[in-house]
């Protein structure tokens, strides 16, 4: 089992002052892709909340933070994989409350089956949680709550979806992207629970990966030029990283189109 860092609502308990929009927003992004991951092979999580979402440091090769989705106990495939080939599940027409009751779409308190648009709604109440608090939590009155204008647009979008629907996760991730461009936010900011050295260490780790991300990119160039290069990675002038690299954007690209695209 990966060893990871602690989960979100323990970071938030750590950071008195509370989360940044900037912190929101690369955690928005970063859940959005652990989420996708997880639709991606067929399944909804159906719990999905700061308490199983965990940072992970990685390898010395990994640039920052990225969050693992944890849990696993309640996920269920929305796929069906038979002689016919990949259909969608059909849904139940009785099921019983799956989730953590905050972070739950309406369509799940009304007993309906779960979808991947179900997961979105629970880390839209997940990433206003850790931002200003749900406006549920503890009070018995309607009460707006200020938020990035993209999190209403996102709600918005979430409303026309069905339990058939595939999410444009690309849309969500451009809303996202585009609200730390606007307001000048950057990957490599500090996170309000990293302590100096960490944060020393991590700049640190960038540039070094910078360099030899620019190393890496002068010889991709130089190969193709020289068509010594293969989609089969035959060539002996690919080193084993870039091979790597190269590999899992292959398989990703195949899994997308086997599984999500075709539902």
């Amino acid at each position: 089992m990966t060893i990871c860092g602690s989960d979100l609502m323990s970071l938030k308990k750590r950071s008195p002052e509370g989360f940044s929009e900037s912190t929101i927003l690369r955690i928005g992004i970063h859940a959005l892709y652990a989420i996708k991951q997880l639709h991606e092979i067929g399944f909804v999580h159906r719990d999905v909340k700061p308490g199983n979402m965990m940072n992970d440091y990685g390898s010395e090769n990994q640039l920052f933070m990225r969050l693992r989705l944890l849990n696993l106990g309640m996920v269920r495939n929305f796929v069906v994989r038979d002689a016919k080939g990949i259909s969608l599940r059909k849904p139940r027409k009785n099921v019983l409350l799956r989730g953590t009751l905050r972070y739950c779409s309406l369509s799940v308190h009304r007993r309906l089956e779960q979808a991947r648009v179900d997961d979105l709604w629970a880390m839209l109440y997940m990433l206003g949680e850790l931002y200003v608090g749900l406006p549920w939590n503890r009070i018995t009155v309607e009460k707006e709550i200020e938020c990035p204008e993209e999190f209403v647009a996102l709600a918005k979008y979430l409303r026309t979806l069905g339990y058939q629907d595939r999410p444009d996760y690309y849309k969500i991730y451009n809303w996202f992207i585009g609200a730390m461009k606007r307001e000048k936010y950057s990957f490599s900011e500090k996170y309000e629970w990293e302590d100096d050295s960490l944060f020393t260490a991590k700049i640190n780790t960038a540039l070094d990966y910078s360099n030899r991300e620019k190393s890496t990119k002068k010889a991709l160039e130089g190969a193709l030029q020289e068509k010594k290069f293969s989609r089969n990675f035959q060539s002996s002038n690919i080193s084993g990283f870039e091979k790597e690299a190269l590999l899992y954007t292959n398989i990703h690209e195949q899994n997308f189109k086997e599984v999500v695209l075709q539902l």
